[in-house]
């Protein structure tokens, strides 16, 4: 259900970058907050699909969450959205930004099976 707001975020603003030939976001957020933002909005996901979290009577709600995660970086909605859409356009750069989203995201599950498998010694 998140990760479909996301896609859905995301079709849109390609959708909309289809008719606007946008040059560039007018305040460009610097790669490596852009590769942050969107690998913990990811982790927001995979946590926000957990069946612990599913199960809690308590619900989370996933904008809230994506938009705590823009405000810990000090990014409005807006700007992250303006970016998203410059990225979506340079289809080259957007590949990269999301091949450094795997990259980071696999070494945290690198990190995170590195201790489980600590801690069961």
């Amino acid at each position: 259900m998140r990760f479909t707001f996301f896609l859905l975020v995301f079709l849109s603003v390609i959708s909309t970058n289809c008719t606007n030939n946008q040059s560039k976001a007018t305040n460009s957020l610097h790669r490596d907050t852009m590769v942050q933002i969107i690998a913990e909005m990811h982790l927001a996901d995979a946590i926000l699909i957990s069946p612990k979290i599913q199960q809690s009577p308590k619900k989370i709600n996933s904008q809230n969450l994506y938009l705590e995660i823009l405000k810990k970086h000090n990014v409005t909605n807006k700007l992250f959205e303006d970016n998203l859409k410059y990225l979506s356009i340079d289809t080259p750069q957007f590949k990269t930004v999301y091949e450094d989203v795997i990259k980071k995201l696999t070494i945290m599950q690198g990190d995170i099976m590195s201790i489980d498998s600590t801690s069961k010694k």
